[in-house]
């Protein structure tokens, strides 16, 4: 049989990613929920631009997407463009996600939209 994969869930702290314990996690989605009414802004956003035909988006994803160990994937970058998402790509700090974002819609503001 084989072994699934452990879940580790991470909640921001500041710009910082820390384990949550279990059974935690549904917590830290009540708060965040809390902070967006409060303020109007999403606390779990790194960046977000629009680029032409579409939008970069970077956020924290709270589950590490990096399922079969090794360095944590917890932010992602994506573009979505005529109604697709493309996943460029994902990190494990708000830094890391910073620069992968800034490159994403760098690079996307030279491409060609085709229809």
């Amino acid at each position: 049989m084989t072994e699934r994969p452990t879940i580790r869930t991470y909640r921001l702290v500041g710009r910082v990613a820390v384990p949550v314990e279990e059974g935690k996690w549904g917590q830290m989605f009540y708060e965040r929920a809390m902070a967006i009414m409060a303020s109007d802004v999403d606390p779990w956003r790194v960046a977000f631009d629009e680029i032409k035909g579409g939008s970069v988006s970077t956020v924290f994803l709270g589950i590490d997407h990096n399922f079969f160990g090794g360095e944590p994937r917890l932010f992602e970058t994506a573009i979505f463009r005529n109604g697709e998402t493309e996943i460029v790509g994902r990190v494990a700090t708000w830094e890391q996600a910073e620069e992968l974002h800034a490159e994403t819609v760098k690079s996307s503001r030279h491409l060609r939209v085709v229809k």
